[in-house]
């Protein structure tokens, strides 16, 4: 249907709705309206067409092959370049359209239009690797170089795009033609991408796998970054991992001097940790301008890769060559500073690589005025998550919120522990970890899909049997033995509560709380309404111990610790 209304087609004013799904007998004219209209709809246009499954491929692929023999002129180019950069986002839904577009694209890569040749040569770039396509390319990169391509006025510099799409999709067969000499600056700029692109998937291939984080020991002091929620810090501080000596503390971070197995640094809450490889000032290309002197600057990348920190950590970490990518914070991509940097570190530091899809480490790059901070970060070594979880919950707490929750209860041994929020387990799995087999380990929770991830969390985490979990309302249940600690995450935030009467809900069990605790027991747990909690938690007899504002991710809550005296009348919830 392609009726006016409004004076519009039917489809052009559809295509502007995100969610619209074409009709079946909308698919063609969709793909039709790619020859005529402006390049800002050929977005709407893609989506909309991507929405109508399996059956959009056959059409396009129909269009393409009858455009290409029945279309002349400007609108054929248009039509047939726009249906091919489509098609390597139809080609991506399975593996059979794949190999239909990879067929029709091939073809399209001896068309008399260089212009659609372009268009065919960066679609099978993004329709992963094939060696019958690699074949193609090299046969269509053979052409242009023999001068048997077709031209155009202006000229179309069709090997650009055909040496970018064989450095996406080529093999080691092919860096011999990508060394050759190419026609222009830009094509020589290309053939140096892909042949280290193509290089890199052959030493990738042959790399053995990462060394595992408990053989990873730096056996010297190196000065280290550990980063954690804002709120934490002090905590940090004090539970600083083994090996690990604090020098400085500032918001969200901790620094110090580090030495001994990797894996230490991940334990408690820490996000993140990081090695400080250089700190120091870059000057500017012309003094009061944004722009840095990019010179300098690899220099500084070079110099930091062959400290004696980054020697010793690198040789630490595996006897062959280790992996990096380079970021640049709040900076974008970079990407030719990233490339010649990549070029000059690698050519200089022989115990690293420069591979960014399998990168061990990440090389970052912080700048704040004109003083730069080159750190050296662990991605895929020392990274084994101390808390394994089978799956997660909505609102689950994260791992490093669960030990901040822990360590502020001070676990003795024999705690009774309730965790009437269970969701997924997360706080119980860090109690038994910290407190081991001495534990009473008990959860509830109103929800029973999670206290099914709980006990398969509980389980993976390797402690099967030894916790009881039951479903029931937190301000009425009363566990069994008496809690000498409850503590939990309760349900807040944009993801799963923040209805109006959730203050009366958490109200509620506090008082709940405070009765069925035994005497000289312990409330630990994350307020979003910290005033009032405070308050009702005095009502109810309880000694406030702990209060400090954690970053949740988008918004705060108080973490808070009561005690309950030792002695006295056990306090009554009231209404």
């Amino acid at each position: 249907m392609t009726g006016k209304k409004g004076g519009e087609t039917y489809l052009e004013g559809a295509i502007a709705d995100p969610g619209f799904t074409p009709r079946r007998a909308d698919v063609r004219a969709l793909i039709e309206l790619l020859a005529t209209c402006e390049e800002g709809r050929v977005a709407e246009i893609t989506r909309a067409v991507l929405r109508a499954g399996e059956r959009a491929s056959l059409h396009a692929i129909g269009m393409f092959t009858e455009a290409s023999d029945q279309r002349t002129g400007q609108e054929r180019t248009v039509l047939l370049s726009r249906i091919a950069r489509l098609g390597s986002r139809l080609g991506a839904e399975t593996d059979a359209a794949r190999a239909a577009w990879r067929v029709v694209l091939v073809g399209a890569l001896e068309d008399h239009d260089p212009r659609v040749v372009r268009a065919a040569a960066n679609a099978l770039g993004r329709l992963g690797k094939d060696a019958g396509v690699e074949q193609a390319l090299l046969g269509a990169i053979e052409r242009v170089r023999s001068g048997s391509a077709p031209n155009t006025d202006p000229p179309i510099d069709i090997e650009r795009s055909l040496v970018e799409a064989l450095g996406k999709v080529g093999s080691g067969a092919s860096l011999a033609m990508l060394g050759d000499a190419a026609a222009s600056e830009a094509t020589r700029r290309a053939s140096q991408v892909a042949i280290v692109r193509l290089s890199r998937d052959e030493a990738r291939a042959s790399a053995a796998p990462p060394t595992p984080s408990q053989s990873i020991v730096i056996p010297v002091p190196v000065e280290t970054r550990l980063v954690c929620r804002e709120g934490l810090e002090t905590m940090l501080a004090v539970q600083a991992p083994p090996g690990f000596t604090v020098t400085r503390v500032g918001i969200g971070r901790v620094r110090g001097m580090f030495h001994g197995p990797l894996e230490a640094l991940f334990g408690s809450v820490v996000l993140e940790a990081a090695f400080v490889l250089a700190e120091q000032r870059i000057p500017r290309r012309v003094e009061g301008e944004a722009s840095i002197d990019e010179d300098v600057m690899i220099a500084t990348l070079v110099a930091a890769v062959c400290t004696p920190a980054a020697t010793t950590i690198l040789a630490a970490a595996s006897p062959g060559p280790s992996t990096y990518r380079i970021e640049w914070a709040n900076a974008g991509h970079r990407r030719a500073l990233t490339r010649h940097a990549a070029a000059a570190i690698d050519a200089a530091q022989p115990a690293l690589r420069n591979d960014p899809r399998a990168a061990t480490w990440q090389l970052l790059v912080e700048e704040e005025g004109r003083s730069v901070r080159v750190l050296l970060v662990p991605r895929r070594v020392g990274r084994a998550e101390p808390h394994p979880r089978v799956e997660s919950t909505e609102g689950a707490s994260h791992p490093t919120i669960a030990a901040a929750l822990v360590i502020a209860a001070e676990l003795v041994p024999n705690d009774v522990v309730w965790d009437p929020f269970v969701g997924g387990g997360t706080e119980l799995v860090e109690c038994l970890r910290r407190g081991g087999s001495r534990l009473v380990v008990l959860g509830s929770d109103i929800d029973a899909t999670a206290l099914e991830v709980a006990r398969r969390n509980l389980e993976r985490a390797g402690f099967a049997g030894g916790f009881t979990l039951v479903e029931a309302d937190a301000r009425k249940h009363v566990p069994s033995p008496a809690p000498t600690l409850v503590i939990t995450n309760p349900p807040m935030g944009r993801r799963v509560q923040r209805t109006r009467n959730l203050a009366i809900v958490l109200d509620t069990f506090v008082l709940h709380a405070a009765r069925v605790l035994r005497p000289g027991g312990r409330l630990v747990w994350l307020s979003p309404f910290p005033e009032r909690t405070r308050k009702i938690a005095e009502r109810a007899s309880l000694v406030t111990r702990t209060c400090r504002m954690v970053d949740m991710g988008g918004f705060e809550a108080e973490l808070q610790r009561f005690d309950k005296p030792a002695r006295g009348p056990v306090p009554r919830p009231r209404a």
